[in-house]
């Protein structure tokens, strides 16, 4: 049985409005934009070395146009996994992203000294300052084989545009391979391939 009054429908004892015109939400002055959901880059990421093994000293420098006003209240990095090592070959091998196996690794942080999540309060201190650009630089050690997408990105305060928004960077390859012995076979310890160690 179908009621109708005052705009609403009682169906099966329950009252429903009816279905309104959906009106455009109007976004917040600081809330992040369209843009920003694109994951468009606006940092530039390199590393000093992009082939290295489990324990060498690696560089992440990651730098905006010097002369922006901003303040970066949290630096994030996304790893993702895209070649793996192959015990059987004894050699890394690609992974095939037409199959879906690139694996995202959250919670899993595949560097010592390089996070997922860093967040100050206060606003990092940029650290790279040169006339042309201004950054924050990491370093870090990888403790894990395989071949990695890093993919950095800021929460800015930017004062020229007068609000809050993420930044992204490009992603940047990390191959770690395992060291060579005098014999010229690989050296493989399991804490380097297990990713569910610390």
């Amino acid at each position: 049985m179908l009621l109708r009054f005052v705009g609403l429908c009682v169906v099966a004892g329950v009252v429903v409005a009816p279905a309104l015109p959906r009106q455009p939400a109007k976004p917040a002055d600081n809330v992040v934009d369209k843009a920003e959901k694109k994951h468009v880059v606006r940092l530039s990421a390199r590393l000093d070395r992009a082939d290295v093994h489990p324990g060498d000293l690696v560089r992440l420098t990651e730098v905006v146009p010097a002369g922006k006003g901003i303040k970066v209240f949290a630096a994030n990095h996304e790893f993702i996994l895209v070649g793996d090592y192959d015990p059987k070959l004894g050699e890394l091998v690609n992974l095939d992203r037409r199959e879906n196996v690139f694996v995202r690794l959250e919670d899993r942080d595949p560097f010592e000294g390089l996070h997922s999540n860093l967040l100050m309060a206060h606003g990092f201190p940029l650290n790279v300052r040169t006339p042309r650009e201004q950054g924050i630089e990491f370093e870090f050690r990888p403790n894990r084989i395989g071949i990695f997408s890093i993919v950095a990105n800021w929460l800015v305060d930017d004062k020229d545009e007068g609000k809050s928004q993420r930044w992204y960077s490009q992603p940047v390859v990390l191959v770690v391979r395992p060291p060579f012995d005098a014999a010229g076979k690989p050296v493989v310890k399991p804490e380097w391939l297990d990713f569910d160690q610390p």
